[in-house]
């Protein structure tokens, strides 16, 4: 036997009082056992007798079932989850800081008492956010587990917001109008594959949030090199079946990333334009998807805000800011209004990736954005576009 080092001390626990062979002797189950009459005794006084057998109810369900919330959020929050159901894979998370590398199974110990695994399945489908829906093979051999993607009821979706470029030849052959399509067919693709999952997995969500990422292109040549101005037709229905009781909506739309290398402001402007049509489709889209959800109790409830996020370029940390908007489903009043009104923030690819932001909009169409001392970036627009930006969203 080896000596102990100095200043540690050696601890043996032994966790059974009978040897090996004998602790692992299963006792009889009760549920065998035969049940013992008394002469005289009634069917009812034997079942009292019987209850008062059984084991009272753990102290841990004795207490609220809101503090009981609290202790599993403390178990299963800041963590990653991915599991199968049929043919489609599911990830969500519980908490902000969980590891997207990461994921884990739900706890064996919620299986030590049915009404313990009750609690967790139903805190987990009330506070999971499902992030990510893909088929997987039918043959591959997964484990079973007890979680359904129909009884997920938070979802985060992302889809990028591709723009085509078009134009109408007029009678001379000439180009004379420019169309710019949002969204393109692949992204339209995109959505109705995801709506497809949803259906197949009978998933009808409560609460969607759906970020949107404008277009990432170089506009080499000008939108309104032709007579009139474009038409920017953007057209987010199909972001509008995603369920049937949708009682809030969430659509982020993600800080522009622009290219500034060959058009310098012009592309600066294209962008300023665009956003603001996605802005204003956005905010009819998110009010249609709660009012064809609710159509029996009309109404809804408004707020936009600016979230910074942190971000890590190859020289230094950054923080963007991507544009919320919330509407909730809310009986008898329509109440809010947008607080932010076209592209507040973006960030220049060119040189050293700087970060604009504080816009402020001055007489004679003038817009500009500062970027914390390193420089002022300004844009002149149209009367027609001013009035295109303040035109009415809802």
């Amino acid at each position: 036997m080896s000596t102990p080092l100095p200043g540690i001390d050696v601890v043996i626990i032994n966790l059974s009082s009978t040897p090996h062979h004998q602790s692992m002797k299963r006792p009889p189950s009760p549920s065998i056992a035969e049940p013992i009459v008394r002469r005289g005794q009634s069917p009812s006084s034997r079942q009292a007798d019987d209850d008062a057998k059984l084991p009272s109810q753990p102290a841990f369900f004795q207490l609220p079932r809101e503090l009981r919330d609290q202790i599993y959020a403390l178990l299963l929050t800041n963590e990653q989850y991915s599991f199968t159901d049929g043919n489609l894979h599911f990830t969500a998370h519980l908490g902000a800081n969980a590891c997207s590398y990461s994921w884990s199974r739900l706890p064996k110990w919620m299986l030590a008492n049915k009404q313990m695994q009750h609690e967790v399945l139903d805190y987990f489908y009330r506070e999971a956010v499902c992030t990510d829906v893909v088929r997987c093979s039918p043959t591959a051999k997964v484990r079973r587990s007890l979680l359904r993607g129909s009884g997920l009821k938070r979802f985060e979706l992302g889809f990028c917001l591709d723009a085509k470029l078009g134009s109408e030849l007029g009678a001379s052959g000439v180009a004379e109008e420019m169309k710019i399509y949002l969204p393109d067919a692949s992204t339209k693709w995109s959505v109705k594959i995801c709506q497809d999952f949803f259906s197949e997995a009978g998933v009808d969500p409560k609460t969607i949030t759906i970020r949107l990422s404008p277009p990432v292109f170089e506009f080499r040549e000008s939108l309104f090199m032709h007579e009139g101005e474009p038409r920017i037709l953007c057209d987010l229905q199909p972001l509008t079946r995603f369920g049937t009781h949708i009682e809030k909506v969430e659509l982020v739309i993600n800080e522009a990333d622009i290219d500034t290398t060959w058009t310098g402001a012009q592309a600066i402007f294209h962008h300023d334009v665009i956003y603001s049509a996605i802005q204003q489709e956005v905010c009819k889209t998110a009010v249609q998807i709660v009012s064809d959800c609710n159509p029996a109790v009309p109404g809804y409830t408004l707020r936009d805000w600016l979230e910074p996020e942190l971000y890590r370029d190859y020289k230094h940390w950054g923080t963007m800011h991507h544009w919320h908007l919330e509407v909730c489903s809310t009986p008898g009043k329509k109440s809010g209004e947008i607080k932010y009104r076209g592209m507040q923030t973006f960030r220049d690819s060119d040189g050293d990736c700087l970060h604009f932001e504080r816009r402020i909009e001055r007489e004679n169409g003038l817009v500009e954005w500062d970027a914390d001392g390193w420089g002022t970036k300004r844009i002149h627009r149209p009367k027609w576009v001013v009035e295109f930006a303040n035109r009415a969203f809802i």
